[in-house]
């Protein structure tokens, strides 16, 4: 699902990484044991969400509202 939603907003990229090889940093995000955590360029948390109950109109607006920091944070923007 995250693909799928990544394919509809250009310039958002999705970098999928096993949680079980990332135990620390999930924590640090306060993600429990999982979930989708977006950065911006300085490392800051743009957005996140623990866990599996994530629906595609949810991760949606996620995106949409990253993207729109991204864009923000940009010299022009």
């Amino acid at each position: 699902m995250v693909n799928a939603v990544a394919e509809q907003h250009p310039g958002f990229a999705v970098d999928a990484r096993p949680a079980g090889e990332h135990k620390q940093e999930i924590g640090e995000y306060g993600l429990g044991s999982h979930g989708v955590v977006c950065v911006g360029s300085t490392g800051i948390v743009l957005w996140k969400h623990a866990g599996h109950d994530l629906s595609k109109e949810a991760l949606d607006a996620g995106v949409t509202k990253v993207l729109a920091a991204l864009d923000a944070e940009k010299p022009d923007g």
